[in-house]
């Protein structure tokens, strides 16, 4: 498995941390792969990242939904 997508797995993990500044620093980062990473090397893992920043979007906590969105 490329590093990359050992990565991605990580970071959507991450985005369910009960700590909110950890969950909101995985959307951050999820945010820099997807700008930095071509699209072929995404398609792979776009069914799952959008999933997770689908869910964080409607959280409570409004500083992880804006990040999130």
């Amino acid at each position: 498995m490329a590093l990359y997508k050992e990565v991605i797995k990580e970071t959507v993990l991450q985005t369910d941390n009960l700590r909110s500044q950890v969950a909101k620093n995985a959307c951050m980062t999820l945010n820099v792969l997807f700008s930095e990473l071509s699209k072929k090397e995404l398609d792979p893992s776009l069914e799952i990242v959008i999933e997770c920043l689908l869910r964080k979007v409607a959280d409570t906590n409004k500083f992880v939904a804006k990040e999130a969105e």
